[in-house]
């Protein structure tokens, strides 16, 4: 008979909950953070901002939202995946009635989860079409916009020259049907040692989870960062998720967003600027740490080239002291300036 500390492993290995990584998050980079996006999406209110970092409480369902939302990777899925094969993936409202029926990774929150990052996510893992039921949306509380992220995410595979998604209203009977088909594809599917402890759970806890240690679960969601560095690899057009504006009137070309980057959006040469917006994973640390909030960074999808500004070497005429002017045309420092706000 399994051993008590057996049994502990078993359980903590059903934990399907992000795990967080601090040294990754940008609250422990820089004090001055406001990022706080993990715990405005989740429908849950599962997820915690703490001095001591990122907290999530067992009413975390795995939806992973908060994952593909992260812009630092600080948060990692642990194993739930969606249920699907031959490219297509199928969805049940957690509301419906039979939706005990249908397998857990076929169970959704809502279909408004699907946002554009999210159905991004779900077409970097090889699937093109959603199959679902949509009869019970129109009586739903919450306002409907898959079709409207649909049509965002379909705009975006065009520009980047990818076949588009789709989204199919299935009877619920047919979809129950569709998922045991896809059960049974994966479960005629040869097993490697990986797969060893899958599904053992199913007569202690009456529920069906995949059981294997996080370290060697095959990463299904990814970041905002992740799923950028995906769609860049190996494509001349560059998706871009976020805008960032300058205020080139308060920018006193300090630096500073330069500096603390974490993604490598401005990259400085010798005699230019390098600004890649297509890098921005919306963190909001440059906005954050600008003394003068020169920057606004907001949600843009679109395909955008990296934009160059070249470094001048000017005198100040203030201090007489050499300075490059770049983002702006000036003829004060850096330095000076900042003097001269503060007045």
């Amino acid at each position: 008979m399994a051993g008590i500390m057996d049994v502990v492993g078993i359980i903590n290995n059903l934990d399907y909950r992000p795990k967080y990584e601090r040294v990754k998050c940008i609250k422990n980079i820089s004090p001055k953070a406001s990022c706080n996006i993990c715990e405005e999406v989740c429908s849950k209110k599962a997820v915690k901002i703490n001095k001591k970092g990122i907290t999530i409480s067992e009413s975390c369902n795995f939806c992973n939202e908060c994952v593909s939302h992260c812009p630092t990777n600080a948060l990692v899925d642990t194993g739930r995946k969606f249920m699907g094969a031959d490219k297509k993936i199928y969805l049940l409202c957690n509301k419906h009635k039979l939706n005990e029926n249908i397998n857990n990774n076929s169970r959704i929150e809502c279909l408004n989860f699907l946002s554009t990052k999210i159905l991004l996510n779900i077409y970097n893992n090889g699937f093109r079409e959603i199959h679902t039921n949509l009869n019970k949306c129109d009586n739903c509380q919450r306002s409907h916009n898959l079709q409207i992220e649909l049509d965002r995410t379909n705009i975006i595979l065009n520009n980047l020259n990818l076949p588009p998604m789709s989204v199919h209203n299935e009877d619920v009977e047919n979809l129950v049907e569709y998922v045991k088909e896809a059960e049974k594809i994966k479960k005629d599917t040869p097993i490697d040692r990986r797969s060893f402890f899958k599904h053992m759970a199913k007569d202690l806890f009456g529920k069906t989870y995949e059981i294997a240690p996080p370290a060697i679960r095959v990463q299904f969601w990814r970041s905002t960062g992740q799923i950028l560095q995906k769609w860049q690899q190996n494509n001349e057009n560059k998706l871009s998720v976020y805008l960032v504006d300058i205020d080139k009137d308060r920018c006193i070309q300090c630096k500073a967003c330069m500096k603390m980057c974490t993604h490598n959006v401005w990259e400085e040469n010798n005699d230019t600027i390098v600004f890649r917006t297509y890098l921005c994973t919306g963190c909001n640390l440059c906005k954050d740490i600008c003394p003068t909030k020169a920057i606004d960074i907001r949600e843009n999808f679109e395909i955008i080239n990296e934009t160059i500004f070249f470094n001048t070497k000017k005198e100040c005429i203030s201090c007489k002291k050499e300075f490059f002017a770049s983002i702006t045309e000036t003829d004060v420092c850096p330095t000076c300036t900042w003097k001269n706000t503060k007045k």
